[in-house]
């Protein structure tokens, strides 16, 4: 198809140039690099993970939330397209809820019960949910 995919590279910033997309910039470990585009699709989560950016909705609370998913759903990327002049849309207080183990590790916390006693889902896990 030709393209080329980087594994464990952070987007820096998005180009955009008098509404048009031109490129990323991004790091990968030590280095940085520009890379040129015509199209971009911007598939990277929301902020769920990021602590103070719950804290402006939901207050000290935030703190107490048990972070179903990685760490990494900062919201960095969203922050970047709003402050380029994307429209935000929803309530930024909505979200999906689930009851999950206290216990939980703070991140990653996601192992989901399905309708019968002997299946589960395991969130981590890329193979999605038990058909029942």
């Amino acid at each position: 198809m030709g393209i080329t995919v980087r594994y464990d590279a952070l987007i820096e910033d998005l180009v955009i140039d008098n509404g048009r997309f031109e490129g990323v910039g991004l790091k990968n470990g030590n280095n940085e690099e520009f890379i040129r585009g015509r199209t971009v699709v911007v598939a990277a989560g929301g902020y769920e993970a990021n602590i103070e950016w719950l804290k402006k909705h939901w207050g000290d609370a935030a703190d107490n939330f048990i972070i179903r998913g990685t760490p990494y759903n900062d919201g960095k990327l969203l922050a970047t397209l709003l402050k380029k002049g994307a429209q935000a849309i929803g309530d930024p207080k909505g979200f999906h809820a689930i009851a999950v183990d206290a216990r939980a590790p703070k991140f990653d916390g996601g192992i989901v019960y399905a309708a019968r006693r002997d299946s589960f889902w395991d969130r981590r896990q890329p193979t999605g949910p038990p058909l029942l």
